[in-house]
């Protein structure tokens, strides 16, 4: 006797409790079945990902700074490139604080040199 476990015609116990075994298990095996078609495509992306070439840091113009350092002080200065690449980072953390410096002392600059009212001398307008 063959069960339509989608939609029973009979609205028994034994056979509401057989489709539910029968559903759990074609739901159980459906994710088996995802799960190693995700897993054959990972191994097929972790091969291909193998045979690409090494991804490396490279900032010639951190190397060239360097090289241009030690070459204008005649190696009196020797600077690696990663001696370049820290200064840039603190200049640019730096940088918004100095901008709050230069207004404080602009707006200094500008209180004092404001003219202040002079004297009145009686007799001239």
């Amino acid at each position: 006797m063959a069960c339509d476990c989608r939609m029973p015609r009979r609205d028994t116990a034994r056979i509401r409790s057989a489709c539910t075994t029968v559903l759990a298990l074609r739901q159980a095996l459906g994710t088996a079945q995802r799960r190693d078609m995700l897993d054959a495509d990972l191994r097929d992306a972790e091969t291909r990902l193998a045979r690409l070439p090494a991804i490396i840091i490279a900032d010639p113009q951190a190397e060239t700074a360097a090289r241009s350092i030690s070459w204008v002080t005649f190696g009196g200065i020797k600077l690696a490139a990663d001696d370049i690449r820290m200064t840039r980072i603190a200049g640019m953390a730096l940088t918004p604080q100095l901008a709050g410096l230069v207004l404080m002392l602009a707006t200094t600059l500008w209180q004092s040199e404001r003219p202040k009212s002079r004297p009145r001398v009686s007799g001239l307008p």
